[in-house]
């Protein structure tokens, strides 16, 4: 645990976006969305950290989401011999600042009943 007293600087709520290889171009997209924003960063927008792309041996590293429902290591049932884990596959991470709740969360049932 870090003592917010003697730390020299401070460091937001974060939110970590996560993309597997196959939705990385995604997060890029976002990514470059913010970096074209940069302006209205910390005013009107979350702060953007930074997105940062790995490769992953997937054959020797896994990346376990962090869905409760997810089960890993895949069962024989679940595992597909035609799609192998990717020797190089990308792991890409967006850094945002944390603003508030979801915007799912803003405008649920509760949520407007909570407000009037």
């Amino acid at each position: 645990m870090i003592d917010e007293e003697s730390c020299p600087f401070y460091v937001p709520p974060l939110v970590i976006k996560v993309a597997p290889l196959r939705l990385g171009k995604r997060l890029a997209r976002e990514a470059a969305w913010y970096e074209g924003l940069r302006c209205m960063q910390g005013v009107s927008l979350a702060r953007c950290f930074g997105y940062f792309r790995r490769e992953v041996d997937q054959r020797k590293i896994v990346v376990a989401p962090w869905d409760p429902d997810c089960k890993f290591p895949r069962t024989e049932e679940d595992f597909d011999i035609f799609d192998l884990p990717h020797p190089s596959a990308s792991l890409n991470v967006l850094l945002l600042e944390r603003l508030g709740s979801p915007i799912d969360d803003v405008f649920s049932k509760e949520g407007v009943e909570e407000s009037l």
